[in-house]
């Protein structure tokens, strides 16, 4: 939420994360604040390709893999609404999916960014759950960090997760690095964009 907020540029938020992030308080509250100001400040470079889906062939886009979870609903590249350039990923009447894509992982500081659209109008109950998926050697999931939010109606909504990025989990080795974005609960119907999908790698 903070994170939103700032993008859309209310005044004092970002001298707040100032604050924060050279303050004396918790040390894990005062790297995520200088994350969110390392992200909000831009210039770097996303250490993944096609973010902003602008490269792909119909309804797919180079790079990412669109999850159907259960095979309810659909999902999509678009060019109706788009956060950044021409296209967006649409999903539409989804129970659980997402784009996502696979990574080396390497030990560090990462941040990934989002930003999501649901139609002026619309009345719904779902949720966007942006989320670095950390994964073993074998593609099963292991302790990641994410955020959740029910998107406000007629407008981008900015999501942004930072993580710490170790060589292994409970003695199991992290292998690859999942950025994915979750849309859950949405009924028949219903929509929702996803655009700017990025992930940057902070600590070098």
């Amino acid at each position: 939420r903070v994170y939103d907020v700032a993008a859309a540029n209310a005044p004092g938020v970002r001298e707040r994360l100032g604050e924060i992030a050279s303050g004396e308080g918790p040390t894990m509250l005062a790297a995520q604040a200088r994350l969110m100001l390392t992200l909000l400040d831009g210039g770097m470079k996303p250490i993944n390709t096609n973010g902003s889906f602008e490269t792909g062939e119909g309804n797919l886009a180079d790079g990412w893999s669109l999850w159907v979870k259960w095979g309810i609903g659909a999902m999509r590249r678009s060019d109706h609404v788009a956060h950044n350039g021409q296209f967006s990923i649409l999903s539409e009447s989804m129970k659980r999916g997402g784009p996502c894509a696979t990574l080396p992982a390497t030990p560090g500081t990462y941040g990934l960014v989002c930003f999501v659209y649901t139609p002026e109008g619309q009345v719904s109950k779902g949720t966007a759950e942006l989320s670095l998926t950390l994964r073993d050697g074998a593609g099963n999931n292991l302790p990641s960090q994410s955020a959740k939010i029910v998107p406000a109606p007629g407008r981008w909504t900015a999501l942004g997760v930072a993580a710490e990025v170790p060589e292994s989990i409970g003695g199991t080795p992290v292998a690859t690095l999942m950025p994915i974005l979750i849309v859950n609960g949405f009924e028949t119907g219903e929509q929702i964009y996803i655009d700017d999908l990025a992930l940057y790698r902070m600590d070098e």
